[in-house]
């Protein structure tokens, strides 16, 4: 591997900036999380995770117009490119869990309130 990639590679996995805008974005949101329990925070700490990837991906995109100073433009680009869909393939597969997350949640509620109507439900 060349030198100047694993320049890049290095200052594309330690920047502070992206690194930054990951941990920011998601300790914000646990604070928020801590109010639900179960299934419930499992989906609200998914959601806090794609939140915290998407704002990881903007900061990769200011990063990537920094490559016009690069000694190697094109490489530097590659390499954030390739960082990006990394991080977008983390999303895909997080936005999956919240879904089927969503469904049992659902699911739950459903037979909570079945459950809670009781024998009212048949006529004597």
């Amino acid at each position: 591997m060349s030198q100047l990639l694993e320049s890049y590679l290095i200052y594309v996995n330690e920047s502070n900036s992206v690194t930054a805008a990951y941990k920011d974005s998601l300790a914000k949101s646990k604070e928020e999380c801590n109010k639900y329990r179960g299934d419930q925070k499992k989906k609200c700490m998914i959601k806090a995770q794609v939140e915290a990837k998407k704002a990881q991906l903007s900061r990769l995109k200011k990063l990537a117009g920094e490559c016009k100073t690069a000694q190697d433009p094109n490489e530097c680009h590659r390499t954030i490119l390739k960082k990006a869909q990394r991080i977008t393939n983390n999303v895909r597969g997080l936005t999956a869990k919240y879904a089927n997350i969503s469904i049992k949640v659902k699911q739950k509620s459903q037979k909570k309130q079945g459950q809670d109507k009781g024998y009212d439900q048949f006529e004597y």
